[in-house]
Parts: structure tokens; sequence; C-alpha cells
């Protein structure tokens, strides 16, 4: 009877350090290369899937600001500049040998209702003739004045 039992443990034993044996087997093997390769093509649907939705919100956020330009845009440039700079024309002329308008320099007048062209020229420069070069400064070629509007009166240097 004791060698029945013997061969039961030897069995016994040969089976359990065939299955350890197995174990190591499979613990220093490598995955097989589908599953690697499934893995590598997972990552690289991910990186077009970011690429494409950054690339959709990029696109998006342009058309959006092309939209409301119109709106917004113009006062973004306009206001960075102060009134004065706004309308100022950037040249000198020169009426004669006696006479040099600086279009850089100059001061605004406001409009009101009994205004001339005359009488604001004769206003700042004591001379009627004067009123063409402050037509010529705010770039108005008709003798229409607005009451309101802002005009620009150019220095005149006289030698």
């Amino acid at each position: 009877m004791k060698t029945n039992i013997d061969d039961q443990a030897s069995s016994l034993r040969e089976l359990v350090t065939k299955s350890d044996l197995e174990d190591k087997e499979n613990e220093y093997r490598l995955p097989p290369r589908s599953s690697i390769h499934r893995k590598k093509q997972k990552r690289e649907k991910r990186k077009k899937v970011h690429l494409i939705s950054v690339l959709l919100f990029v696109f998006l956020f342009i058309v959006i600001l092309l939209l409301f330009f119109p709106f917004w845009g113009e006062s973004i440039f306009v206001s960075s500049l102060s009134n004065e700079q706004q309308n100022l024309p950037m040249e000198k002329v020169y009426l004669n040998n006696d006479i040099t308008v600086n279009l850089q320099e100059g001061i605004y007048h406001t409009v009101r209702p009994q205004d001339t062209w005359d009488s604001i020229a004769r206003q700042y420069y004591h001379d009627e003739k004067m009123a063409e070069v402050i037509m010529k400064a705010n770039d108005t070629e008709d003798n229409k004045i607005v009451v309101g509007s802002r005009l620009f009166i150019p220095d005149i240097h006289k030698k």
C-alpha cells in the first residue's frame, strides 16, 4: 500500500513542478504581435481624433471672428489712437514763400450753428482767405458745413 501512496505523491509532485515551469514560461513570453499592433492603432486613432477636433475648433473660431468683425473690428483699431491722432493729416503744405501750413499740429473746433468757413478762418487766422486751408485740412471739397462736427484747424507759420 505504501507504493500506491508514493506513486500518488510523486505524480502530484510532478504536476506541481510542471505547472510551476509553465507559469514561469508564460511569465517571460512576449505578447502576440496582433495585440501590440492593436494598441498602436488605438493610440494613432486618438491622435487623429485630437488633431481633427483642434483643427475644427480653430476653423470655427476664425469663422466666428469673421462674422463679428464688422460689429467690433474697426473700433479696436481706431480706439488705440487718441481723438487728435484719428483725424490728423500727416504733412506740411507751403502756400507761398511766406506761409507754411503744418498739418501735423493744430487744434479742433466744434462747429456751432452760426459758423461758416469764413467765420472760422477769421476766428483762428484773422483772414477769411484761409478758409480754403481749413477745408483742405479736413478733406472737404464742397462748402457744406455740419453743425456739431469737429474740424481740424492746422497751425500756420509765417516767415
